[in-house]
């Protein structure tokens, strides 16, 4: 019988920018559309670099340590948001944007809840960030940020944060199916 050895690392973040820094043009995701044909791929330096321009926009405006709502459809896209609430040191709180089959009633409650004052959303959703906080109160006043509009080169701005033991990173709210 084979034995593997089982390495330890501080955080999700220390092999993240290990394979980074050693395979920087290595696909890491590939997002299909709705036929199975590819829609979009990241390297591994594609990922760091927009996870950390993400990083820095929410290190600007303080938003370490608190709850950052993600409000990004499905692809990667959500990935560099969620990574990016990481690098920051932030709360990542996903949840689906308000559409035709879902309404707003849901995005209300999880604001409401998590108290986010950072938004993360594509710009297509975050030019109506006005006309959503009619709607949704709890968010108004919140610092929206459109993620597939920052420059990459924000990234060198990030700093670094080593997260502890026992700091959060994820709030998920589930309809109590899950």
């Amino acid at each position: 019988m084979a034995t593997t050895a089982c390495t330890t690392h501080a955080s999700l973040l220390e092999p993240l920018r290990r394979r980074a820094a050693e395979t920087p043009a290595r696909t890491v995701f590939t997002f299909l559309d709705g036929t199975g044909a590819e829609a979009e791929a990241l390297t591994w330096g594609e990922l760091d670099e927009r996870a950390r321009a993400v990083a820095a926009a929410l290190q600007e405006l303080g938003a370490a340590g608190g709850p950052v709502l993600l409000l990004q459809p499905p692809g990667l896209e959500f990935v560099t948001s969620f990574l990016g609430c990481l690098y920051a040191g932030a709360i990542a709180v996903p949840a689906y944007p308000p559409g035709r089959n879902r309404p707003v009633a849901r995005l209300r409650s999880i604001a409401g809840d998590c108290g986010a004052r950072v938004v993360l959303a594509p710009a297509s959703l975050a030019a109506g960030a006005v006309d959503l906080a009619a709607r949704a109160p709890e968010l108004a006043g919140a610092a929206w940020i459109a993620t597939d509009e920052l420059d990459p080169a924000l990234a060198a701005a990030w700093r670094e944060h080593e997260p502890a033991a026992a700091e959060p990173a994820f709030l998920q709210y589930t309809s109590g199916s899950t």
